[in-house]
């Protein structure tokens, strides 16, 4: 669907001016922006219209919206899991809390039944502390030592395949591109990836999808939410796909989306869940317009998509799942990659989405 007025109205919402609009536009903006998942305008909405008119489905909404916002890091470590409850209905965004918890565990221990709460903390910590602009190379040196240091064989990730059987529900979870984003925000799930690959199996009513991703996130929300936009719908499979708005965060964000992706595969498999980690999409940032780029402070050069791709498949590897390479299915040169994109840089249209599924179904056994 698409509308630009709701659209207009959705990000105005920000403003948090309710005399910008009529109740009835605001809720209807409101609705529209719960519809692709932008939740925090949705409240904004929400909220502006409970504001002109305090009716109990608008109180409603708005309650409904919040607990989806404020339900946030359910599972996390449970080496930190005390210390995080102290301030994860707070502002669980706020690194000097992060930085508390390292310190924290730090002071207790650094033997192997720690170093997952170790890890998971400085995680947060450097991906919150970039969000803020916050130096964050000294967490990331002291991060080092408590990674993984052998780097894995690339050549067997061909190794790695996924089977279908006794799978009857999938979710994916991702950013822009699992959410099917077009041009003019307008949204064409039936022509992403997964429904492309779901619709081309031999029964594809036999298996449910939920679509959970959200335009614009990363692999901070996916750790946040997962206990809503995953563990809520049971799934037998969870395809996920990360990155692409991950890199605008700069170089300095790498080692925080390597730990928090690791973690995040690591408790999906711990609870009994089949997973396809499908590579970045190489977008092409320099034809990003710039009224569009998430940070303008970012050098170019820091923006390929090579980095973030390598971390996935060194994840991939060490936990044995399967990877769908999407970067080997897009033309090297930018010039003849742009045409798989409808805006230009970094959204696939249909025949881009079309690409995505064939690296899928390269690991299908």
């Amino acid at each position: 669907m698409q509308d630009l007025r709701l659209t207009e109205l959705m990000f105005k919402s920000l403003k948090q001016d309710s005399n910008l609009a009529t109740a009835e536009d605001w809720e209807a903006a409101g609705d529209y922006a719960k519809l692709i998942r932008f939740f925090p305008h949705a409240f904004n909405c929400y909220r502006n219209a409970l504001d002109l008119s305090k009716t109990e489905e608008l109180a409603k909404k708005v309650d409904d919206t919040l607990e989806k916002l404020t339900n946030v890091l359910q599972f996390v470590p449970k080496n930190c899991k005390d210390m995080v409850e102290e301030f994860r209905f707070n502002n669980p965004l706020d690194p000097s809390e992060w930085l508390k918890v390292i310190n924290e565990l730090l002071k207790t221990s650094t033997d192997e039944s720690n170093i997952e709460a170790i890890r998971f903390a400085f995680g947060m910590g450097i991906y919150c502390a970039v969000r803020s602009g916050l130096d964050v190379s000294p967490m990331n040196k002291n991060l080092i030592p408590f990674l993984e240091a052998q780097e894995e064989d690339e050549s067997q990730l061909k190794f790695n395949k996924l089977s279908l059987d006794g799978v009857k529900k999938i979710v994916t979870i991702g950013d822009n591109v699992t959410l099917g984003l077009q041009n003019n925000w307008e949204i064409k799930e039936e022509e992403t990836f997964h429904q492309l690959w779901k619709n081309s199996l031999s029964d594809p009513n036999s298996i449910e999808f939920a679509n959970n991703a959200i335009s614009g996130a990363g692999i901070l929300d996916a750790v946040l939410y997962v206990g809503r936009d995953v563990i809520l719908h049971k799934p037998d499979l969870v395809i996920l796909n990360y990155g692409i708005n991950d890199v605008w965060l700069g170089p300095d964000a790498l080692l925080g989306f390597e730990v928090l992706l690791e973690y995040l595969i690591k408790f999906l498999k711990l609870n009994s869940i089949k997973l396809l980690l499908v590579g970045p999409v190489p977008h092409i940032p320099s034809a990003c317009p710039e009224q569009q780029k998430p940070n303008a402070k970012v050098d170019m050069k820091d923006l390929r998509m090579e980095p973030w791709d390598k971390i996935c498949k060194q994840v991939a590897l060490r936990n044995k799942i399967p990877y769908a390479d999407t970067s080997s299915k897009f033309p090297l040169l930018e010039e003849q990659r742009k045409k798989f994109f409808a805006n230009g840089f970094n959204q696939p249209n249909r025949e881009g989405h079309m690409l995505i599924k064939a690296a899928i179904e390269e690991v299908i056994s």
